[in-house]
């Protein structure tokens, strides 16, 4: 089959403008097939979700049990927790789920995450439920930051030094 109209004319002499058409059409198709095949590869279903998922969420939720959401917290040798060690100090123990990983920060402008990150935007991280991120930002000073996190873009806390106010208490001046 040739490969393309003009292939096809040098062939067999003058193609009419429908068979144009039909050929343009036809690769167009291709085109967008073959589109849809890398994103099927890439996430089956076109979710990113494991199979079964969704039916897990939907019966959960159904029962009253509801998914605890976890929040990123960043690990940074140049920030107050170079460790999970150091964040179960403030808060206690973490979440059974929490495992430490490396993320890429992300942009309000991204849509999806890179394939390819810059090495200054890679983080560690590790995850606190919502009133271990309340206690860890009521004890520290620090900043939100955007991370990917399973997918999707996530606002994480970066902290950098303990709030001075919180030493005090701690420290307890014995009066």
């Amino acid at each position: 089959m040739p490969t393309s109209p003009d292939q096809h004319n040098l062939k067999h002499g003058q193609l009419s403008k429908a068979q144009i058409e039909k050929e343009a059409e036809e690769a167009q198709r291709a085109t967008i097939e073959a589109k849809k095949a890398q994103k099927s590869k890439a996430r089956p279903n076109g979710s990113p979700w494991a199979p079964g998922v969704w039916e897990a969420a939907g019966e959960a939720y159904r029962n009253g049990t509801y998914p605890q959401r976890l929040h990123p917290v960043i690990l940074s040798s140049s920030g107050l927790f170079p460790s999970p060690r150091e964040v179960q100090e403030i808060v206690g123990d973490l979440p059974s789920t929490s495992e430490v990983g490396w993320t890429t920060r992300a942009t309000w402008f991204q849509r999806e995450e890179p394939r390819e990150p810059r090495e200054e935007d890679r983080v560690r991280f590790c995850e606190v439920d919502r009133g271990q991120l309340h206690r860890i930002e009521q004890w520290t000073e620090g900043e939100r930051v955007l991370v990917w996190v399973r997918g999707g873009r996530r606002r994480g806390w970066l902290a950098k030094a303990r709030k001075e106010e919180q030493e005090e208490e701690q420290g307890g001046d014995g009066g």
